[in-house]
């Protein structure tokens, strides 16, 4: 998980999600810790209370962006399959 100060310029914080866990299941809470400036001077703290609808929001949200990729890798795959044949061919 990365954290971003703007869109994604610069990157404030990295940590895997394994590294939120523990304080997630006790507090529900999310620590998000980053730089409000370019030079790093000022840092601040941000909590983000995620609860089990919001996981399951997120969830949702993957799946059907999932499901929506589908078809175009589907006609990717398609086109390198296509690809490979006319390599092997030669």
């Amino acid at each position: 998980m990365k954290l971003f100060r703007g869109r994604e310029d610069t990157t404030t914080d990295e940590k895997q999600p394994s590294d939120y866990i523990a304080n997630w299941k006790s507090s529900g809470f999310v620590e998000l810790r980053g730089t409000k400036s370019r030079e790093a001077s000022r840092e601040t703290t941000l909590w983000l209370r995620i609860d089990e609808e919001d996981v399951l929001a997120f969830s949702h949200a993957l799946i059907e962006r999932y499901l929506t990729e589908i078809p175009t890798l589907r006609a990717d795959n398609a086109k390198l399959r296509a690809e490979i044949r006319n390599l092997k061919r030669r």
